[in-house]
């Protein structure tokens, strides 16, 4: 797994009981393996885009505002019409060094291109990516 992301939680993200909005969690989540991916092969494909097709996400434990967190990527499989990271986000209190999984699971994109037409992930990036 790489790291991705390493930041801190910011204060106005907080729901009802005062942890972090799961949706500010699952933006994490995406961010990671979109910059994985174009970590990978994406930034030398111009005019072409990646947009999230599902997501297999499974939330582990809450995170709290004012806290860090880190975000890994692995990718877990590439196909013609498929890139799909596999995504942990950890968190720790400020006064630890131990971070907590707080969310893991799958993401996965399709490529398109500017007119929104499906692009098909070719066989040279995918031996490529693959190594």
């Amino acid at each position: 797994m790489k790291l991705v992301i390493k930041g801190y939680v910011p204060g106005d993200v907080v729901n009802g009981n005062g942890s972090v909005k799961g949706s500010w969690i699952f933006e994490q989540a995406d961010i990671a393996a979109l910059t994985l991916i174009d970590e990978l092969f994406l930034s030398e494909m111009p005019d072409v885009l990646a947009v999230t097709n599902s997501a297999d996400l499974k939330f582990m434990s809450p995170a709290f505002p004012h806290n860090y967190f880190e975000a890994w990527g692995e990718l877990e499989s590439i196909s013609p019409g498929r890139i799909s990271i596999y995504v942990t986000i950890k968190y720790r209190n400020a006064k630890s060094k131990e971070y907590v999984d707080c969310l893991t699971g799958t993401v996965s994109f399709t490529l398109i291109n500017k007119d929104r037409k499906v692009v098909r992930v070719p066989k040279e990036v995918i031996n490529a990516v693959k190594g």
